[in-house]
């Protein structure tokens, strides 16, 4: 007898079908094709003895298992469960007409156990998308697929309650617990950083277009401490940005047990790692750093210890918002829309500038430090911030006027509504309007206009740098609630540009 358990596999953040077909006739050999992995392959062990603990024979017949389409990369184990649901149903162990409405996958443990698998939302997604009744998962992945609505989800714990659905149609009691995910940022707040009223205010504009932003100063002057809490004043994530969050995690196996993203991510990673790790790849593809700070915030902490060509591979990332990982043996794509948040010491020994300490470097050392930021990477980064140590008396001051991320976070959301009101889909932020769009809604008075040329050539900035200063005076326009752009909006704008400014950067 021959039967077809419809599962899947996940490519890239997308899943696609997978028939997993089962054949038994006369003979005592299993066979299995369909261009499976070692993790695949191991799973008639696991199977056998699953269906042991369940009191069932695996039948000593010819068993073949075709996974098709055959030119498909099949990984992962997560195929334990369609193959063993077919090997029941084609041996006649169990009888059931409800499987084609479904598609089914697991991970089976030798005691029966059903287990999580990677990538369960991206399957569930591509359920409702084939017009399947629902799917059959790990109850460890219920939490996550329950983010699609329209679709029946059967949280499944052991073989047993597989067979009781099958044969029954008992569907096992669903978990109300949510678990949703947090980190050690969750409880941050501006109110925690003394003092550093225009870094916050720098922030806030960046938060509220969208804007990268490097921070610039010596040891202890508080950027880690102002970056992290960033994510504290940035809007919540919408029910499609946490779909897409949480199958970026799912994918990379980042999730806990019942467990979705409805916080926007920040991600920090240390400057020692690999090209792979922070934009993705690897023999099976797995989403990197930058994809899963999608919709969140990439931190880079001491950016130019960051070897070269870590921070070079963000570049295509930062414009594209996306990533495209090519190999021999297969293409697939990544999203990346993140927040990158630089910050850097002014040298190598860090204090220079500095008016407590004495800088120990001479200009060609701080020139070669610099060069590690390529004109192509600092071009995509639009604020340029000073950060200077807070003094004692910042430090002890108590002031009433210092707001919170809560009170931060109004304005960054007033102002991005404004911005949503003014585009649409994909640009959401005035950080991603392209030049013929910032000539649309970044028009100045004449006489506006006149001083900016005349303040543009004194500067000597380029003509990538008046871009980029209508853009952040177009952000701080919409923080202060104006519909034009004020002469006050372009100084601001220019002040925040302090790289242009300094050292021909």
């Amino acid at each position: 007898m021959q039967i077809s358990i419809s599962a899947g596999a996940v490519l890239g953040i997308d899943a696609q079908l997978v028939n997993v077909e089962v054949k038994i006739s006369p003979g005592i050999k299993y066979f299995l094709v369909g261009l499976a992995d070692n993790a695949v392959k191991e799973g008639y062990y696991r199977i056998e003895a699953a269906l042991e603990s369940c009191g069932i024979k695996i039948p000593r017949k010819k068993i073949i298992v075709n996974l098709a389409p055959a030119d498909l990369k099949k990984v992962g184990s997560c195929y334990d469960l369609p193959i063993a649901s077919g090997i029941l149903l084609a041996s006649n162990k169990i009888s059931s007409s409800i499987y084609k409405d479904y598609i089914i996958m697991g991970e089976l443990a030798l005691n029966a156990n059903v287990l999580p698998i990677k990538g369960a939302l991206s399957i569930t997604i591509l359920a409702k998308k084939l017009g399947y009744k629902g799917v059959v998962i790990p109850e460890a992945n219920l939490q996550e697929c329950s983010l699609i609505d329209g679709l029946e989800i059967i949280g499944v714990r052991n073989l047993k309650e597989v067979i009781s659905f099958l044969v029954l149609g008992e569907r096992p009691k669903k978990i109300t617990d949510k678990i949703i995910f947090s980190d050690e940022n969750e409880s941050l707040d501006m109110l925690d950083v003394k003092g550093q009223t225009y870094a916050k205010r720098a922030l806030c504009i960046a938060a509220a277009g969208g804007h990268n932003i490097i921070m610039i100063g010596s040891p202890g002057s508080g950027k880690s401490m102002l970056s992290k809490r960033l994510s504290s004043i940035l809007p919540s994530l919408s029910k499609e940005e946490s779909i897409e969050c949480t199958q970026l995690f799912s994918i990379a196996g980042r999730l806990k047990s019942n467990q979705y993203i409805n916080k926007r991510p920040f991600r920090a990673p240390h400057h020692t790692i690999s090209n792979i790790a922070l934009v993705g790849g690897g023999n099976v593809p797995r989403p990197g750093e930058v994809s899963l700070a999608h919709n969140g915030v990439l931190f880079l902490d001491e950016m130019l210890e960051f070897r070269p060509s870590s921070l070079e591979v963000l570049r295509q990332p930062m414009e594209d918002c996306r990533v495209n990982i090519s190999r021999a043996k297969y293409q697939t794509e990544f999203p990346a829309k993140f927040m990158l948040v630089g910050a850097m010491n002014p040298c190598p020994c860090g204090y220079l500038g500095d008016p407590s300490h004495s800088c120990q470097c001479t200009e060609s050392i701080i020139q070669k430090y610099r060069s590690k930021l390529s004109g192509p990477l600092m071009d995509r980064i639009d604020i340029h911030l000073h950060i200077k140590a807070v003094s004692y008396k910042e430090l002890t001051l108590n002031s009433k006027e210092e707001k919170c991320s809560k009170e931060w976070g109004e304005i960054v959301l007033k102002a991005r509504n404004r911005q949503k009101n003014r585009f649409c889909d994909p640009i959401l932020t005035n950080g991603g309007m392209s030049e013929k769009l910032i000539l649309k809604h970044c028009t100045l008075d004449y006489n506006i206009e006149e001083w900016l040329k005349k303040t543009l050539t004194q500067l000597s900035f380029s003509a990538r740098t008046y871009f980029k200063l209508l853009k952040l005076s177009r952000t701080i326009a919409d923080v202060e609630e104006s519909i034009n752009i004020k002469k006050e909006h372009l100084v601001e704008a220019i002040q925040l540009r302090g790289l242009d400014r300094v050292n021909n950067y």
